[in-house]
């Protein structure tokens, strides 16, 4: 791996420079959605063991899941809604991919246009894409 793939990759799993941190960390809804299927399946398990079949298990589950998981969780359930204001309020703001993807976008644009500046690449320059034909 070379140091510019690597240094995107680190940057796409959004690691700081001391290692610690992961994209898994920076979607707090799916850790909340996790972590209350967890709650569902503990609560069908317990009633089960306590002799509870079919239907009746599964209604008594669900509404204790739901009663355990707002009691418990509401930590993450706090750090769910913060994020899905925060990406809201970024999506109304006209933004609608990450900053890295938004800054990776920014530095194709000026390579392109450099290499127009420069004539190596014109409006009329076929993509690459258009270049290969299709096998």
């Amino acid at each position: 791996m070379d140091g510019l793939s690597a240094a995107r990759w680190a940057r796409w799993l959004r690691v700081p420079p001391s290692g610690r941190g992961t994209r898994l960390g920076s979607v707090p809804f799916l850790i909340y959605s996790v972590l209350r299927l967890a709650v569902l399946v503990i609560c069908a398990v317990v009633l089960f063991q306590l002799g509870m079949r079919g239907w009746l298990m599964v209604g008594a589950s669900l509404l204790l899941a739901l009663g355990v998981s707002y009691a418990a969780l509401r930590g993450p359930r706090v750090k769910a809604a913060e994020y899905l204001a925060a990406r809201r309020a970024r999506r109304e703001g006209g933004h609608r991919f990450s900053d890295t993807q938004e800054e990776d976008f920014a530095s194709e644009d000026a390579q392109i246009d450099a290499a127009r500046a420069t004539g190596t690449l014109t409006a009329d320059s076929p993509s690459e894409d258009e270049a290969q034909p299709q096998q």
